[in-house]
C-alpha cells in the first residue's frame, strides 16, 4: 500500500520522539560510559580499549584516565609510578550508543577514533611509565578538577581490571555494575554480549559487567579492530503505542 506524505511524516515524528525522550542529553556522570574492550599486549600493536557511551556526552566535556591505582576503596587520590591521560570531548560531543576506539596509549601520540576528541599524555610528577601492563593492570575514567589535580578523582565514571590479578582497588563511590574485571590471564579481551536486546542504553551495564560475556586472548589485539558496532535499544511498549497513534492520526486526516 502507497503511504501518503503526511502518513509517513506523522509515523516519523512519533518515532523519533520515542527515541528523543530516551537518549536525551544528561549531566556525565558514573556508568555513562564503560570499557567494551582492551589490549595490554604490545607483541606488535600498540595498547589501547573501547568505550561504548551508555549517555550523550556533550563536546568539552574532560575525562582522565589512568592506570595508576587506588590502593584502598575509600582512597581519595591514585597512587603514582604509571600515566595519567587527558581526554577532551570533540565539538561534535559522543552520541548515546556509540563505541570509541583509542589506539597508541603506550607509544603517543593517542589516536581517538571517529573525531571523538583527543586524549594526551598528562606530565604529572612520579607518572611517566605509559603502557598497560600485561601481567594485570587496570584502567580508571574519571572526571578531576583540574590538570594539576588529576590524582584526584571527583566523580568515577567506570573501572575495567584484566589480567591474573585485581590490580587496584575499586572505589566505594562507584557502583560496582559499572566495572568489569577479567581474570582469566587474558592479554586483552573484548564484550562479546548483546548490543541490541535492550529496553534502554543503560540496561548494558548489568552485560558489560558480566564476564561471562566477554571473549579473551592470550595475546595481543590491534585496538582498531575492536567491535566498533553501535549499542541499540528495543522499541518500548510506549513508544509503539506512540507511533501507533500517529499512524491512526494521519490514517484520519487522509479521510477527512
Amino acid at each position: 500500500m502507497k503511504m501518503s506524505n503526511s502518513f509517513m511524516a506523522a509515523a516519523a515524528l512519533a518515532l523519533a520522539a520515542s527515541v528523543g525522550s530516551q537518549s536525551a542529553s544528561a549531566a556525565i556522570a558514573q556508568g555513562s560510559m564503560m570499557v567494551t574492550a582492551v589490549n595490554t599486549d604490545a607483541g606488535g600493536v600498540t595498547d589501547g580499549f573501547a568505550i561504548v557511551a551508555l549517555a550523550n556526552i556533550a563536546a568539552g566535556e574532560v575525562i582522565y584516565v589512568t592506570d595508576n591505582e587506588l590502593t584502598t576503596t575509600g582512597a581519595t587520590s591514585f597512587n603514582t609510578g604509571e600515566s595519567f591521560s587527558k581526554w577532551t570531548i570533540g565539538a561534535r560531543g559522543i552520541a548515546a550508543g556509540s563505541v570509541i576506539r583509542i589506539s597508541g596509549f603506550d607509544t603517543l601520540p593517542i589516536v581517538v577514533s571517529d573525531g571523538a576528541g583527543t586524549m594526551s599524555a598528562l606530565s604529572f610528577p612520579l607518572s611517566t611509565n605509559r603502557g598497560l601492563s600485561n601481567g594485570a593492570d587496570s584502567l580508571y575514567f574519571y572526571q578531576a578538577a583540574s590538570d594539576a589535580t588529576a590524582d584526584v578523582p571527583v566523580t568515577h565514571l567506570c573501572y575495567m581490571n584484566i589480567g591474573n590479578i585485581v590490580d587496584g582497588q575499586i572505589s566505594s563511590s562507584l557502583n560496582s555494575v559499572f566495572t568489569t574485571s577479567i581474570l582469566s590471564g587474558s592479554n586483552s579481551a573484548q564484550y562479546t554480549g548483546p548490543r541490541n536486546n535492550q529496553a534502554t542504553l543503560g540496561d548494558y551495564a548489568a552485560l558489560i559487567n558480566n564476564t561471562a560475556n566477554w571473549t579473551g586472548v592470550a595475546g595481543g589485539t590491534n585496538p582498531t579492530t575492536f567491535d566498533a558496532t553501535p549499542f541499540t535499544t528495543i522499541p518500548t511498549p510506549g513508544s509503539l503505542a506512540l507511533v501507533g497513534a500517529g499512524v491512526l492520526v494521519a490514517a484520519r486526516r487522509r479521510r477527512n
